[in-house]
C-alpha cells in the first residue's frame, strides 16, 4: 500500500482507530496504576519536551517530515 491509501483508510476508519487509542489509553493507566506510578507526575516530566517538540506543527506536516527523512 502506498502511504496515500493507508491515510485515506485511516480517516476513513477514524472510529476504529479511536476506539484502539481509548483501549491503549486505559491499558497504559492500568499499568501505572499496579506499578504505583503516579500518570499526572509522568505526563508532566515529559509534557515540556513534547510541547517543545510539536509547538507550531500540524499533524500532516508531522507525517510528511518524518516519511521524508
Amino acid at each position: 500500500n502506498t502511504f496515500k491509501e493507508r491515510v485515506k483508510f485511516a480517516k476513513a476508519n477514524k472510529e476504529i482507530f479511536v476506539d484502539g487509542i481509548g483501549d491503549l489509553f486505559f491499558a497504559t493507566c492500568r499499568l501505572a496504576n499496579q506499578l504505583g506510578v503516579d500518570m499526572t507526575h509522568a505526563f508532566n516530566s515529559v509534557k515540556k519536551g513534547i510541547i517543545k517538540k510539536y509547538n507550531n506543527k500540524d499533524i500532516e506536516n508531522n507525517i510528511s517530515r518524518r516519511r521524508k527523512k
